[in-house]
C-alpha cells in the first residue's frame, strides 16, 4: 500500500482460494502406508495425496505454491504486481492502467498450470477481507473486519462487566487480538502487560480482573467501537528526517532528562529544548526500584516521549489530499534498547511499558508515527549536557517546560498507579486461592469440552 501511494496510481485488489489445496501434492508411494487410515470393518484406506491433518501436506503445498507464485511474478516482469499467499488464500494487488488485466493474467497461468479455483470464493475491489485483515485500498488503510472489531468489542464488554475471566478463555482472546494489533499497530503496546499477567496465573483458573487490565481493555474497546478497526499505512519514505535527540542521566538521587529539536538546524542556539530534574516528590515511581539507575531505559524513552509533547508538529507538512499518518517523526537516543522497543512497540517490562503505551496513544491520536533511532553517546553530546545542568550554547528564551508530575497525560498517570499492584502479583507470584477458584468456576472437567475456536468461532 505504501508503494502504491508512492507511486500515485489507481490501485485494484481480489483474492481467491485454492480447492483443496492440501490434496494437490502428490505422496511417494513408499509413504502412503504413513497415511493410511481404517474406518469400520477390515478396509484399509491410503491416501495417495496430501492429507488434511498431516504435517506433510503443509510443507509440499507450501513449496508447490511457492514455486508458481515466482513463475507468476516472472511472467509480470516489471509491473507494478503484489501477490501475497496465506496458506491457500491468495490476494493480488496492482496498479496502473492494466491493473485488473495483470491480475487476470495471473489467475490464468494459475489455472494453465492445473491449480483448481474455488470461484464463489473470490472477492476483491478497492475494500475487501482478506483472512482477517481488512484492506482500503482508496484510503490506503488497514486493519481487521468489522465483525472481527465487533467480536473483540462484545467480548471486552462482557468481560467487563463480569468483572473476571476464566484463564484458558484470556488465553484465547489474546491470541485473537495479538492477531489483530499486528495491522493496529498503536493498540500493539497495550498487550504487554495482557501477556505478562496471563503467564503468571495458572491456566485453569477463573479470577477477577486487576485494575490495570480494566483500563487496558476500556482503552481497546472505546477505540475500537469509535471505529479505529484500520489505521492509515502511510507512504514509504526512505529515511526519516532526524527531528529531536533525547537523554537521560540516573546517578544516585541525581536523576534528570534532556532533549533539544534539531529539525530545522544543527545550531542549538535556535532550537527549542528542555530539561527537568526528578526528585521522589514529583515522580516517585522512578525511585520504587531502589537506585533510580535500575530504569535508565525507562527514563530515556520518558525522555523521548517528553520531546514529543515539548516540541508540537506542524500538521502542515502532510498534503491536504493524501491520507493521514503520512508524518513520521525521526528522534534519537543513545539506548540502543529502547530503539527496538519502538520499533516492535511492544515489552512486557514496567515500568517501561507504561511510557510505551503513552507514546502509543499520543501517536494514535496525532495520527503519527515514531522512527527512533540509535546514536552513539559520544554524537549526542547535546543531549548530554542538557541532562549534566549544563546550558552553555542554549538560548533560555527557547527552553520549553515539561511538567511531568502535572501534565495531562492520556493512559501514563492511571497505568504507572495500577501497575504497580500488578507487577508485584506477577513477580511474587502471589494468586490467592486459585485452586479453590477452579473447583467452584471451572466445572467439573475441560477434558471433553469444545475448545474456545469452536464454542465462539472468530468471524
Amino acid at each position: 500500500m505504501r508503494s502504491s501511494m508512492k507511486a500515485c496510481k489507481s490501485v485494484f485488489g481480489l483474492t481467491g482460494d485454492v480447492k483443496r489445496a492440501h490434496r494437490l501434492p502428490r505422496v511417494w508411494q513408499a509413504e502412503w502406508g504413513l497415511q493410511a487410515c481404517k474406518l469400520s470393518g477390515d478396509t484399509v484406506w491410503l491416501n495417495e495425496v496430501g492429507t488434511f491433518g498431516m504435517g506433510p501436506a503443509a510443507y509440499h503445498w507450501a513449496r508447490e505454491s511457492g514455486g508458481m507464485g515466482r513463475a507468476c511474478l516472472y511472467l509480470m516482469q516489471d509491473r507494478w504486481f503484489y501477490q501475497l499467499l496465506y496458506a491457500d488464500d491468495f490476494n493480488w494487488i496492482s496498479t496502473g492502467a492494466f491493473a485488473v488485466d495483470d491480475i487476470v493474467l495471473a489467475i490464468f497461468f494459475l489455472c494453465i498450470l492445473g491449480v483448481p479455483m474455488s470461484w464463489k470464493k473470490f472477492h476483491g475491489g478497492l475494500q475487501y477481507e482478506w483472512a482477517g485483515y481488512w484492506s482500503d485500498l482508496r484510503h490506503r488503510r488497514l486493519g481487521i473486519s468489522e465483525g472481527r472489531a465487533d467480536w473483540l468489542v462484545r467480548w471486552m464488554s462482557k468481560a467487563l462487566v463480569a468483572g473476571s475471566v476464566c484463564i484458558e478463555e484470556f488465553k484465547s482472546v489474546l491470541g485473537r487480538m495479538g492477531f489483530a494489533m499486528r495491522a493496529l499497530e498503536t493498540f500493539r503496546p497495550f498487550l504487554g502487560p495482557l501477556y505478562a499477567w496471563s503467564s503468571a496465573v495458572p491456566v485453569r483458573t477463573f479470577l477477577p480482573l486487576p485494575v490495570m487490565i480494566r483500563l487496558i481493555l476500556i482503552y481497546l474497546k472505546g477505540r475500537l467501537k469509535e471505529g479505529s478497526r484500520t489505521a492509515p499505512c502511510g507512504c514509504s519514505q526512505g529515511l526519516t528526517k532526524e527531528h529531536f535527540r533525547a537523554d537521560a542521566k540516573a546517578e544516585g538521587e541525581d536523576v534528570r532528562i534532556g532533549g533539544w529539536e534539531c529539525l530545522d538546524s544543527d545550531d542549538v542556539g535556535t532550537a527549542r529544548w528542555f530539561s527537568e530534574t526528578i526528585t521522589r516528590a514529583n515522580d516517585p515511581w522512578v525511585f520504587e526500584a531502589g537506585e533510580p539507575f535500575r530504569t535508565i531505559a525507562t527514563l530515556e524513552l520518558l525522555a523521548t516521549l517528553c520531546c514529543l509533547v515539548a516540541f508540537p508538529r506542524d500538521s502542515s507538512i502532510a498534503r491536504p489530499e493524501e491520507p493521514r499518518a503520512l508524518l513520521t517523526l525521526g528522534g534519537s537516543t543513545d539506548n540502543l534498547g529502547n530503539k527496538f522497543v519502538v520499533s516492535k512497540l511492544q515489552t512486557t517490562k514496567y515500568p517501561l511499558v507504561c511510557v510505551l503505551m503513552e507514546i502509543a496513544a499520543l501517536m494514535h491520536q496525532a495520527g503519527e508515527s515514531l522512527d527512533l533511532q540509535w546514536v552513539p553517546r559520544l554524537q549526542n553530546i547535546e543531549a548530554d549536557q542538557l541532562t549534566n545542568g549544563d546550558f552553555r550554547g542554549f538560548d533560555p528564551a527557547n527552553r520549553v517546560r515539561v511538567d511531568i508530575s502535572k501534565h495531562r497525560w492520556v493512559v501514563l498517570n492511571s497505568m504507572l498507579q495500577q501497575g504497580r499492584a500488578l507487577y508485584s502479583v506477577i513477580r511474587e507470584g502471589r494468586i490467592e486461592s486459585s485452586t479453590r477458584k477452579l473447583d467452584k468456576f471451572a466445572g467439573p472437567t475441560f477434558k471433553n469440552q469444545k475448545s474456545f475456536r469452536e464454542r465462539d468461532p472468530w468471524q
